[in-house]
């Protein structure tokens, strides 16, 4: 799953013409990564099989969000057949995770069938700020006859993050 196409930065970019679709395509790749490893988890909609230590309370909080489906809950290797989830977590009403060393089991689909616009569009702000950056990989600023310019320094500029937050796993 791509988070956006070449056509779509183009676009944003105002730029015409195939000649450069391959850095495009590497920067959309490279931004990509950046956010998955910033916000700590996979975006793309996936089955996943997972052992997680016994809490003892009545939910657990799976490593990969948002939960789209559970199809299957163990403890101690016994189905636990009453049980509901919100997009992050797996809960009990009437049992408990009993405590225990990986012994719970969860069986389920995580992740966006299709990326939120948001998202693209945050990555498509990267991309044209990578892009640009190209134009000046080793000046931090430059004074022209009448003005100071400054360039964005930080890997991911605040204005993305406010966006990435929203997405990201903390705990």
């Amino acid at each position: 799953m791509s988070f956006t196409t070449v056509l779509k930065v183009k676009e944003y970019l105002n730029l015409k013409g195939n000649n450069e679709d391959t850095l495009l395509e590497r920067l959309i790749d490279s931004c990509a990564e950046l956010f998955k490893n910033y916000c700590n988890k996979d975006f793309e909609l996936k089955q996943y099989v997972e052992f997680y230590d016994g809490n003892n309370l009545n939910f657990i909080c799976v490593k990969n969000m948002p939960i789209v489906s559970v199809q299957n809950v163990e403890i101690e290797g016994v189905n636990v057949l009453n049980f509901k989830n919100d997009d992050i977590r797996i809960v009990l009403p009437s049992n408990r995770f009993k405590k225990g060393i990986l012994n719970c089991k969860i069986s389920y689909t995580a992740g966006f069938a299709t990326i939120p616009k948001d998202l693209e569009q945050a990555l498509i702000e990267m991309v044209g700020i990578k892009y640009k950056q190209v134009q000046h990989l080793d000046q931090v600023s430059k004074n022209l006859a009448t003005e100071n310019v400054t360039y964005i320094q930080d890997d991911i500029p605040s204005f993305i993050k406010i966006v990435l937050n929203d997405y990201r796993k903390v705990f």
